[in-house]
């Protein structure tokens, strides 16, 4: 591949992975709940078997999508749906069955289960943290291992901040700021190559060649 080729795609990886339109959430999530628990079915009945990952935790990969659900018996608790990226996975929908709210295992567990199985980091719309709660988000940010980062889509590069403390949450909510995203990462690899997709978009911004 010639450096010309490979600054294209790694453009275009950029782009496909971090700045591509996201479904808004529909709801809360026993309503989004009956959607994704829908679509698990459904590939389950057109031959895809759940790769068992831990006890209670599946997942069933496809060429563009992956599910990552728990499940007791015949009943799935808590599940999504999320869109395989070249550079991450985006979070396209999560939802809860009814019957388990404020019951374990939480959405915080179930994001923490795909971190541990995929190298990559997690991508949120800002209505789907909004949607899940800050309290949820600022769990997921007391454990040591995790890291959240924000940045604006419309300057993505110049944008990109990694959050300190669980409290920094509160300036990147509301309305005014439908135009940033969230990240979850682990410590190692999976933050540091998200941390250097944004660096390299940085350059690309000073240089004009984004």
């Amino acid at each position: 591949m010639s450096k010309e080729q490979y600054n294209f795609s790694s453009r275009e990886d950029f782009v496909e992975s971090w700045l591509s339109e996201m479904p808004a959430m529909l709801g809360d999530f026993g309503e989004t709940f009956s959607i994704v628990e829908k679509s698990i079915k459904q590939w389950i009945a057109e031959g895809f078997k759940p790769q068992q990952i831990t006890d209670g935790l599946y997942k069933i990969v496809g060429t563009n999508l992956i599910y990552y659900w728990f499940q007791d018996n015949n009943d799935i608790i808590v599940a999504a749906e999320l869109e395989k990226k070249n550079q991450g996975y985006a979070v396209l929908i999560v939802g809860k069955n009814p019957k388990y709210k404020n019951t374990p295992p939480y959405a915080t567990t179930l994001y923490q289960s795909i971190l541990s199985d995929i190298p990559q980091s997690l991508l949120f719309s800002d209505q789907q943290l909004s949607n899940d709660g800050i309290s949820l988000w600022k769990k997921l940010m007391s454990e040591p291992s995790n890291v959240v980062s924000v940045y604006n889509k419309e300057a993505p590069g110049q944008s990109f901040k990694t959050l300190e403390t669980p409290n920094e949450l509160d300036d990147y909510l509301g309305p005014y700021r439908a135009n940033y995203r969230f990240v979850l990462s682990k410590k190692g690899l999976s933050l540091a190559e998200t941390s250097s997709y944004f660096n390299l978009r940085r350059y690309r911004e000073l240089s004009k060649g984004l």
